[in-house]
């Protein structure tokens, strides 16, 4: 997740805060505090790890000031609104790039798609922060936000509905999306925008990737921005892009674990539809020998 307004929940965040302090332990490194309840177990290798991680993509995006990141885990029943048009119950966390922040939602969920597991959840959410300040708080867009936030976290989304998708060519433009349309059929847009920005990365190198979302820093035009970092215009990539996924996905692609639960589970519904119209008939059976 990018981003989640906080003004209007303020009240409800310090309090949660407040009251956590006495039940929780922080953790304070050179770019982290850790706000985190006794009842979740973190290690320190992890907690190392995020940190270095941190300190890593700061030089990378060539940001000066060093950033002392919030992660504070929060009870999901705390949060009562959606996050980004998502619905909670399917957020594992989530940034505020403005104050630095980030949140992890307890108890943890986090499935195969779009989160991978907690390392994962924390570094995704702090590329996000991270891009903000590289970018001075300007928006970029959000294919670009989200697909890199992944990329860089090692994080490798897979959806039926996104195969399912590219298998019928339905491979929309990048520039037209908004933040709103990303969310709203985040399944297929999650391994969508990943796919892109590993593409990139592979076919031009991951600092020139790094160097195209500094450059919304300065100007919001994609098209301009990604000639500038590319040397290359942007609806030629995105044609040979398009070329790889169809060579990338084909119908064996199709059978994936979520295919075989999806069919496991249309299987039960129509067994037991004929169970229950195999009974109604035998109840039928029964009821006329009875009258007879």
């Amino acid at each position: 997740m990018l981003k989640y307004d906080m003004r209007k929940k303020i009240p409800l965040i310090l309090f949660f805060f407040i009251t956590t302090i006495l039940s929780a332990r922080i953790i304070s490194l050179d770019n982290i505090e850790i706000t985190v309840p006794k009842s979740v177990h973190i290690t320190n290798n992890e907690i190392f790890r995020w940190n270095d991680f941190i300190f890593k993509y700061e030089k990378m995006f060539n940001i000066e000031t060093n950033i002392k990141i919030q992660i504070i885990f929060i009870e999901r029943d705390k949060i009562k609104d959606d996050i980004s048009g998502m619905n909670r119950e399917f957020v594992s966390g989530f940034a505020v790039p403005k104050e630095n922040t980030l949140y992890v939602l307890i108890p943890l969920k986090v499935n195969d798609f779009p989160i991978n597991n907690l390392d994962n959840l924390i570094c995704h959410e702090v590329i996000h922060i991270i891009i903000y300040n590289a970018t001075d708080g300007n928006n970029i867009p959000v294919w670009l936000n989200e697909g890199l936030a992944q990329y860089l976290s090692g994080q490798y989304p897979s959806s039926f509905n996104y195969v399912i998708g590219v298998l019928f060519n339905n491979t929309p433009d990048f520039l037209p999306l908004t933040y709103k349309k990303f969310y709203k059929n985040g399944s297929f847009f999650y391994p969508y925008s990943y796919d892109f920005m590993r593409y990139i990365a592979e076919k031009y190198g991951t600092l020139k990737l790094i160097k195209f979302a500094k450059l919304f820093r300065y100007s919001q035009n994609s098209e301009k921005n990604f000639n500038i970092a590319f040397k290359k215009d942007y609806f030629s990539v995105f044609q040979e892009f398009k070329k790889g996924l169809k060579k990338k996905y084909n119908i064996l692609t199709i059978f994936t674990p979520w295919f075989f639960m999806i069919f496991a589970a249309f299987l039960l519904i129509i067994g037991y539809i004929a169970f229950l119209i195999k009974r109604i008939r035998e109840k039928r059976a029964v009821q006329i020998e009875e009258n007879y």
